[in-house]
């Protein structure tokens, strides 16, 4: 296998491969990225989920809830004045409106339908949203 190299501007280097090595540099890729994904699942730790409120009461649970802090989540990070409104739909589910105002200054909305899985405490909500 030959190689040349040729600078531009003394900064980018240029490698051209010459005799069918495209194939080896092809393996060679995937076995790295192969590598890169396994070391990172070395460092996961399992975790024990959080525990639920022993029981919830849903009429004090309804109504509008503000945002003071939260956990980084993929849906919301251009997000700033956060809220969800909570409300009590028919056959024992609840209407959930979640807003924000984006870092552009546009109102960000979701709408979803929880429904409780657990009727002896409500501690738990499956929520379903719409958009």
């Amino acid at each position: 296998m030959t190689h040349s190299r040729r600078s531009i501007l003394g900064r980018i280097v240029v490698v051209t491969c010459h005799q069918g090595s495209t194939a080896k540099l092809g393996a060679m890729l995937v076995a790295s990225v192969a590598m890169l994904i396994m070391a990172g699942c070395v460092g996961m730790e399992s975790r024990q989920p959080l525990p639920t409120a022993p029981s919830v009461d849903l009429t004090r649970y309804i109504g509008t809830w503000y945002e003071i802090a939260r956990l980084p989540m993929w849906f919301q990070r251009h997000c700033i004045d956060s809220k969800a409104i909570y409300t009590i739909l028919p056959d024992n589910k609840i209407g959930v409106h979640n807003e924000c105002v984006t870092d552009s200054g546009t109102l960000d909305q979701a709408d979803g339908v929880a429904t409780v899985v657990d009727p002896t405490t409500n501690a738990r909500l499956a929520v379903t949203f719409n958009n």
